[in-house]
């Protein structure tokens, strides 16, 4: 018990000399959140997501092209890097030269299941999809 208290003590004085006589930087302090220009920024940043958004959804719509049509995809679903899609007919599936013009790493095709290697941006490509289907 007498060690807690102890330890507890330390922990305390060596974060209050650090967070406060040194101004140690931690989440949420020093001006983190607070601009002059916030409204410009904040009107600025609307713009720029709704230029991404339409422009995502271009490319959600030439990789459903590259699937075969939205009548050939039966399932759409993501992990972390690959775009996962159950498909009806995989002879309608584009080859690997168009999938990576489309910005595809990789393109992998077992039976009627197709994996776009895509990186990180796969979950929102997945989401992309769905929404148009």
């Amino acid at each position: 018990m007498i060690c807690v208290a102890a330890f507890f003590v330390i922990g305390y004085l060596v974060a209050y000399v650090m967070i406060g006589k040194l101004n140690l930087a931690t989440p949420g302090r020093l001006g983190n959140y607070t601009d002059d220009n916030a409204d410009d920024s904040a009107a600025d940043a609307k713009t720029e997501k709704k230029a991404d958004k339409k422009a995502d959804n271009g490319q959600a719509e030439r990789i459903i092209a590259l699937l075969g049509g939205r009548e050939n995809i039966v399932l759409v679903d993501a992990c972390m890097t690959r775009l996962r899609v159950t498909v009806k007919d995989p002879a309608k599936v584009a080859d690997l030269a168009a999938w990576k013009a489309e910005g595809a790493l990789s393109l992998l095709v077992k039976g009627d299941g197709i994996q776009a290697v895509y990186g990180p941006k796969a979950d929102v490509l997945k989401s992309d999809i769905n929404d148009i289907l």
